[in-house]
């Protein structure tokens, strides 16, 4: 018993000092959000328009994937779904397993604007780091790899089925 109170007064310490990390975390976070948002609208598209186009670049994905990616239900993915279509950039073709499901893929207008996106973030963010040396920054893309494999790992109970 003692031994379970001991795991138990431990993992909480964990927790505790894992949340401390990620309130910090979080600014640094937000301000590359901001700098993603700035850049997309340079181009005239939302944070969540490039998202879109950064996950669906290497190939189709559903609605109930992207709405997921997003983190929102599938009604609310839509509109934002449907800009794109509009703008040129995705267009959506009917599965071919299941002609109810919708798979989004990339336009090659949409991969010239995701590219340019892209190319700006670099450009910005990598200005940015760029006074770090290579031993912090190979530490930042481990940690920050290691995150992203977690909080998907989070997510999945409650991922959005369609």
């Amino acid at each position: 018993m003692r031994n379970m109170e001991k795991k138990t007064g431990e993992k909480s310490a964990l927790i505790e000092s894992l949340i401390g990390n990620i309130l910090e975390t979080l600014v640094a976070y937000e301000h590359c959000a901001g700098v993603v948002n700035r850049v997309c609208h340079e181009m005239k598209l939302s944070d969540s328009q490039f998202m879109i186009l950064n996950y669906v670049y290497d190939g189709g994905k559903s609605m109930g994937d992207i709405a997921y990616m997003l983190g929102v239900a599938k009604p609310n993915a839509t509109p934002v779904v449907h800009t794109l279509e509009t703008l040129g950039y995705i267009r959506r073709d009917q599965d071919k397993n299941d002609r109810r499901m919708m798979i989004i893929t990339m336009t090659p207008e949409g991969k010239e604007c995701h590219d340019v996106i892209y190319a700006r973030l670099v450009e910005v963010i990598g200005h940015e780091l760029g006074s770090l040396n290579m031993s912090v920054v190979r530490k930042a893309n481990s940690a920050v790899a290691v995150l992203k494999d977690v909080a998907g790992g989070l997510m999945a109970p409650q991922r959005y089925k369609g």
